[in-house]
């Protein structure tokens, strides 16, 4: 296995539809990406504002539903 590919942090892709995800996915996607900032803000990785961007994608959706009850 490359360094390469062991390297990668899993996101988000911009075109999952979290709105089909379940109050509970949507919390331990939540609680994934969290845990991945946490190590990119560590690591000092470049890809600490892609993973922003997904916790904030979630947090949105969470937001949403919220407003709906």
């Amino acid at each position: 296995m490359s360094n390469e590919k062991t390297n990668k942090i899993p996101v988000l892709s911009e075109d999952y539809n979290l709105s089909l995800d379940s109050d509970l996915e949507l919390a331990r996607t939540m609680k994934r990406l969290c845990g991945e900032y946490e190590m990119c803000y560590y690591t000092m990785s470049t890809a600490i504002c892609e993973v922003w961007d997904c916790i904030v994608r979630v947090a949105q959706e969470i937001v949403r539903r919220g407003d709906c009850k």
